[in-house]
């Protein structure tokens, strides 16, 4: 080998895999709570839930609409 420096690839290596796991490290946490808890940090439930029910009862509306066009 070149100049006899066969540890070069090992340090580089250890240095790659250790700056991938930091990395990594720093977004975890953001991901395990969303799947632990179900919703992003950043998000209001009452306004979602408000959303929700607001899409069920127009979906209930638009069925019993239909009922009565078919009748």
């Amino acid at each position: 080998m070149l100049y006899d420096m066969r540890w070069v690839d090992s340090a580089i290596t250890i240095g790659m895999a250790s700056y991938i796991l930091y990395l990594d490290l720093t977004e975890i946490g953001g991901t395990i709570r969303t799947l632990m808890l179900g919703s992003p940090e950043d998000i209001g439930t009452d306004s979602v839930i408000g959303a929700v029910s607001d899409l069920a009862r127009i979906s209930h509306e638009e069925g019993s609409m239909r009922k009565e066009e078919a009748a």
